[in-house]
């Protein structure tokens, strides 16, 4: 069976191991890289082509929001999914 490819888009170190460990016992699944910023993330979409990214909707300098328009766009198979951890 194919794995699932996955991509995660945060900018602190320590949510990206909370989420490669709630992640990883699942066989299907494979975490192929994370990226901090959006520039990041856009390279590492080109680079790695995952199947889903999982995107940090604050993000600095651009919006995790903005960045999913662009990997959508020219990726149109890729699908993501938002989080945050933000509170007003």
């Amino acid at each position: 069976m194919k794995k699932i490819r996955i991509l995660i888009v945060e900018d602190h170190e320590v949510v990206i191991k909370g989420i490669k460990t709630l992640l990883e016992p699942y066989d299907e699944l494979e975490i192929v890289g994370y990226a901090l910023d959006s520039e990041e993330a856009m390279r590492k979409t080109e680079e790695l082509r995952p199947d889903i990214v999982i995107m940090d909707i604050n993000l600095p300098e651009v919006s995790g929001i903005e960045v999913t328009e662009m990997i959508t766009s020219q990726y149109p198979l890729c699908k993501v999914i938002y989080y945050t951890s933000h509170v007003d």
